[in-house]
């Protein structure tokens, strides 16, 4: 059985902190939940944080949850803007 750790090639070296590192790095850009978010041109609403650390959608890479009007998934940090507010 693999595991991550901070060595592993799944998760980035700037990391530094694994699966807590990337919620902390969602939180500072702000991408906490109940705020709003587009995928493109889609709005959803951040939900929760995946923390999965196997499978195909890991939390290493996907560590947000995010619900749409076309039903929920896994974004990466990178997927998504956060919406700002007037």
């Amino acid at each position: 059985m693999t595991t991550l750790s901070k060595s592993s090639p799944s998760i980035p070296p700037w990391l530094g902190g694994g699966l807590p590192g990337l919620v902390r790095a969602a939180v500072r850009r702000g991408l906490t939940i109940g705020c709003g978010v587009t995928i493109g041109a889609v709005p959803g609403i951040v939900i929760g944080y995946n923390i999965a650390r196997h499978g195909a959608f890991p939390g290493a890479r996907f560590p947000l949850l995010i619900e749409t009007d076309f039903g929920a998934g896994k974004f990466a940090l990178d997927e998504v803007a956060r919406i700002e507010a007037d």
